[in-house]
């Protein structure tokens, strides 16, 4: 079966091949292999499209790291629009995990089934997310740590922090070229 590492990360382009090789997408569409002859069925074909459909249906699960103003908003706009944006992705979109400084201050917001992780590293080392949103700001520690970690591991990651970025992208680039994961 063919890998779809490559193609989960990214989430904009789905690659379906049962040899794993490049190939026509119109012939695939009709149901040809390479050689524009029909597919056979083989129990191989039906496992690799039973894993792609798991993946498809699969929330984003995503972690953010800041829940001040713009972090609070964040998690009640995923929450409010979660229809829109599942049509608009093509998968659900699910706040998973959180971290911030204060876990006790009133935010307004209901974050029971979401999991509060001790620190920003840590949330960027779950292997239970799949999105790292940065959003406590600042162009050092420990943003610049929890996102070179979640990169790391290959988790995309998504930040608002343009002095991160100014003093450090370029370094965050490579990381996440390295490493299979995506900046944004």
């Amino acid at each position: 079966a063919a890998s779809l590492k490559a193609g989960l990360k990214r989430c904009t382009t789905w690659f379906l091949s049962p040899t794993g090789g490049r190939h026509d997408p119109e012939k695939l569409v009709l149901g040809l292999d390479e050689d524009g002859h029909g597919f056979r069925a083989s129990h191989a074909w039906f496992e690799f499209l039973f894993q792609v459909f798991l993946v498809m249906v699969a929330p984003l699960k995503v972690g953010i790291a800041g829940l001040g103003t713009v972090g609070a908003e964040v998690v009640r706009l995923i929450e409010q629009q979660g229809r829109i944006l599942s049509a608009r992705c093509g998968r659900g979109v699910r706040v998973v995990a959180v971290t911030a400084r204060s876990k006790v201050k009133k935010r307004g917001l209901d974050l029971r089934g979401i999991e509060w992780a001790k620190s920003p590293l840590a949330l960027a080392n779950d292997p239970g997310i799949d999105c790292f949103v940065e959003l406590m700001g600042g162009s050092g520690d420990p943003a610049l740590a929890a996102i070179e970690a979640a990169l790391k591991s290959g988790k995309s990651v998504v930040t608002a922090n343009k002095a991160l970025i100014a003093r450090h992208g370029l370094r965050l680039a490579n990381a996440a070229e390295k490493h299979g994961g995506a900046l944004n």
